[in-house]
Order: structure tokens, then C-alpha cells, then sequence
């Protein structure tokens, strides 16, 4: 199975290469970005226009797990105090016996009405 992780990882990649090598007018032009306001201007030097790509892709990662970080902290609370929950319940309760009740006798006849009520 590990053998098989691997040959798949490295087809992925190669893909990967593949898609960037056949689209180089696509990702490697140097540009640049600018932001103009009334009262503020600023560009960014000509950069590849894949290191933009790579960091806007970053960047929506790191939003995403911040985003999710709070869910992730309120199911693992959830998680330890139904398993505390559980821990709790699973000891015997004290006053119970240890000996299970006596069911019906054995002797008794079991009578079954076929008759609607």
C-alpha cells in the first residue's frame, strides 16, 4: 500500500509539472499589482505571475483554517464531555445489586390472546 501512496504521488506531481511546463505563458509573465486611492498609491514590483498565484492559494488556506479553528475547538470541548459522560456512566451505580431480578417463573404458563382488543 505504501508503494502504491508513492506511485501515486509522484503521477500527481508529474501531472502537476506537465501542466505548469505546457502553460508557461500563462504563469511565468512578470507582472505587478497596484492599488490607487484617493490619497494613497502603491504597486508591487513585476513578479512571476505564478508567485501570485501560489500566494493568493496560501493565503485562502491560512483564511480557511482560521475560519474552521473555532468549529474545531468547540467539537473537541464536545467530544471530551460526552467522553467524560461516558466514563461516568460506565461505573456501577451504588445501591444496585449485583444480582439481576427475578423473571418470571419458569412454571407459569404464557398465555397469547388472539382475540382484537
Amino acid at each position: 500500500m505504501k508503494r502504491v501512496k508513492i506511485v501515486l504521488w509522484v503521477v500527481f506531481i508529474a501531472f502537476f509539472l506537465l501542466l505548469i511546463y505546457q502553460n508557461q505563458e500563462l504563469f511565468f509573465p512578470r507582472q505587478s499589482l497596484g492599488i490607487n486611492m484617493y490619497f494613497f498609491a502603491y504597486q508591487t514590483p513585476e513578479i512571476p505571475a505564478i508567485v501570485f498565484h501560489i500566494s493568493f492559494f496560501v493565503l485562502g488556506l491560512l483564511i480557511a483554517f482560521f475560519f474552521g479553528l473555532a468549529q474545531r475547538i468547540r467539537s473537541k470541548k464536545t467530544i471530551k464531555n460526552l467522553n467524560a459522560t461516558i466514563e461516568s456512566q460506565g461505573q456501577p451505580v451504588s445501591g444496585v445489586k449485583e444480582e439481576p431480578a427475578a423473571g418470571p417463573k419458569e412454571d407459569a404458563p404464557i398465555r397469547i390472546s388472539t382475540t382484537p382488543k
